[in-house]
C-alpha cells in the first residue's frame, strides 16, 4: 500500500513540479520583458520545462522513494541493531 502511495505521489509531484516550473519561467520572462506577448512568454516557459524536466523527475523520484522505502529500511536497520546488541549481551553472560 505504501508503494502505491509512493508511486501516486511521484506522479503528483512530477505534475506539480512541471506546472510550477512552467509558471515561474513564464512569470520571469514576462517580468524581464514587459512588452513580450503572452504566447512568447509561454514558449519561453516551455523551453525551461523541456530543459529542466530531468531535475523535476529526479526530485519526484527521490521524494517518493523516501516515502515508500525509507521507513521499511529504517525499521529493518533498527531491528538488526537490536539483534546485534542482544547477541553481544548473550556472549558477555
Amino acid at each position: 500500500m505504501r508503494c502505491i502511495l509512493g508511486l501516486v505521489l511521484c506522479f503528483v509531484l512530477i505534475g506539480i513540479g512541471m506546472h510550477g516550473l512552467y509558471g515561474v519561467a513564464t512569470a520571469i520572462e514576462t517580468a524581464n520583458n514587459p512588452g513580450i506577448s503572452q504566447k512568447a512568454a509561454q514558449a519561453a516557459g516551455w523551453k525551461v520545462v523541456v530543459k529542466y524536466h530531468a531535475v523535476v523527475y529526479a526530485v519526484a523520484l527521490l521524494a517518493s522513494f523516501a516515502i515508500c522505502a525509507l521507513p521499511t529500511i529504517l525499521v529493518k536497520r533498527n531491528s538488526f541493531d537490536e539483534e546485534q546488541e542482544w547477541r553481544r549481551a548473550v556472549r558477555r553472560s
